[in-house]
């Protein structure tokens, strides 16, 4: 204390600058991570595409710049500018004591407009969560595991919605692990959902099951594995899993019309892309095709050709392969590494009528 007095005015002015610097610094990095599950589970709840955790760190430094970093600077024009106000000696005319307003008013809508973007968020998790059967499920499992869990080593993670489960019990971290971070934990359950292969899980022990249409479950935990497999629930290695391509997605990509099944034209193909990571192992992709009874074509009257990365392949439909006109493929597919990139071209070369009836891509 006697330091800070004998400090001339200037000096405990940066002094006191600093001091507020550091504080305001540990707070935005005590704050960083809550701040990554908020808007993680925001944009998974409204379904934006943003939700990876790549894009949600960028976003939320972006965030920080625009907000946080910015409150410093205009707090202080509004301390400023409200001083000068308070004190009508340094202000020389009506226009000085106007601008003083306007930034006083500006600080004020920044203020506001921050206020009103953090209550109304809060509101649309609050309505979307009571819909969204991702969280749903994931209350319920996480229910069911605190009620029989007796390790109290027990490490959870819930990814897409970290934000919700922030004070459940169990909840060791809101944030979901890393692949560095996931080497060597023990009794570990990772709460995510069932639409992505996250094959580095498998090949560092943790087993996969399907707790429903929303929710899948990666765990270590023999106490875990045994209470869910009591309960009817079977474990695998890897990820299983079964995605059906909407057919009426695709005619509307592809300007068809939106039937219940995809119309070919000839020589015109019908293209199907997506940036879904695809672990190695084995796959397959079953297509059910329909040509109408008039088709009278000889030899090859099709071809189906898929990309998953640099793995590329082509598949040629023959008349004689149709059984009362309808033909069902199933198409291995074996992808010694990661890929991603998938297209998938189908295209006819008749003038008869060809129809798509489903397209279905699974891992084995």
């Amino acid at each position: 204390m006697q330091f800070y007095q004998v400090l001339s005015k200037k000096n405990r002015k940066q002094l006191s600058f600093y001091c507020l610097s550091v504080a305001y610094v540990a707070l935005l990095v005590y704050l960083f991570p809550l701040i990554i599950d908020y808007l993680k589970t925001y944009f998974f709840l409204k379904n934006y595409q943003l939700a990876s955790s790549s894009n949600i760190v960028f976003f939320t430094v972006v965030f920080l710049i625009v907000f946080f970093v910015s409150f410093p600077f205009v707090t202080y024009y509004f301390v400023r500018n409200t001083q000068l106000i308070c004190k009508k000696n340094n202000l020389q005319t009506n226009t000085d004591k106007k601008k003083a307003l306007i930034k006083i008013f500006s600080c004020i809508f920044f203020y506001c407009s921050f206020i009103f973007f953090v209550l109304y968020s809060l509101g649309e998790i609050s309505y979307l969560k009571k819909d969204n059967h991702f969280y749903q499920d994931s209350e319920k499992l996480l229910n069911r595991i605190n009620e029989t869990a007796t390790s109290g080593n027990l490490q959870i993670y819930i990814d897409h919605i970290p934000f919700l489960f922030r004070n459940a019990p169990k909840v060791k971290s809101r944030i979901f692990p890393v692949h560095s971070r996931v080497v060597n934990m023990q009794d570990l359950v990772i709460i995510t959902d069932c639409s992505k292969d996250y094959f580095y899980l498998n090949s560092e022990g943790l087993l996969f099951t399907k707790i429903s249409d929303e929710v899948g479950l990666y765990t270590n935990s023999n106490e875990t594995i045994e209470y869910l497999t009591n309960a009817g629930y079977k474990f695998s290695n890897g990820f299983v899993f079964e995605k059906e391509i909407s057919i009426s997605n695709l005619a509307k990509q592809n300007g068809l019309p939106d039937y219940p099944y995809l119309q070919l034209k000839k020589d015109v193909p019908v293209i199907f892309t997506d940036q879904y990571e695809y672990g190695a192992g084995n796959y397959e992709l079953e297509v059910d095709i329909e040509k109408s009874c008039e088709a009278s074509e000889q030899g090859t009257i099709g071809l189906l050709e898929f990309h998953f990365g640099n793995y590329v392949n082509k598949i040629f439909f023959k008349d004689n392969e149709f059984s009362n006109n309808k033909l069902h493929k199933v198409i291995p597919i074996s992808l010694n590494s990661i890929e991603q990139d998938t297209f998938i071209s189908i295209i006819s070369f008749i003038n008869s009528e060809l129809m798509v009836k489903s397209i279905k891509l699974r891992k084995i």
